[in-house]
């Protein structure tokens, strides 16, 4: 009798334990890239599909706000991401966005996107240290003595 009530609670527990399932670290990292890449090229909708079903419904909007900032002048990731916690994961990305009249601008920054350790997908997402340089053409063609 006894027997059988230990082997009816290690069916419970092992039913309880199986039935949540946490996400590997490769696959957040696959999950992070993935929404990083559709963020940097502006694909609103596709970064979007990566968030997590459970997550806060601000984090969408997350999404859409990050992916216009690269809708017309698309990104690039650089690199190799870091792990900067748990279920984080930075991204170093460039972009060069060109004005009227000569002038361009270069942005370089860090995308931070958290995968969550319970759900899969994306559970929060933000720029850090974004730095812009502005300059124009005619800056790279002084020489040297005249800068």
């Amino acid at each position: 009798m006894a027997m059988h009530r230990w082997a009816a609670a290690c069916l419970v527990l092992c039913v309880v334990g199986c039935g949540t399932s946490h996400p590997s670290r490769s696959e957040q990292r696959a999950t992070a890239r993935a929404f990083a890449e559709e963020v940097v090229a502006g694909h609103g909708d596709a970064a979007r599909s990566y968030v997590a079903k459970g997550a806060d419904p601000a984090v969408r909007e997350q999404a859409s706000r990050l992916s216009a900032a690269f809708a017309h002048t698309p990104g690039h990731l650089v690199g190799e991401p870091r792990r900067s916690g748990t279920a984080q994961w930075a991204f170093a990305y460039t972009k060069r966005v060109n004005g009227k009249k000569g002038a361009f601008s270069r942005e370089r920054g860090i995308l931070v996107v958290d995968t969550g350790s319970d759900a899969p997908g994306v559970t929060f997402a933000a720029i850090l240290g974004r730095q812009i340089a502005y300059s124009t053409h005619h800056d790279s063609e002084l020489l040297p003595s005249k800068r």
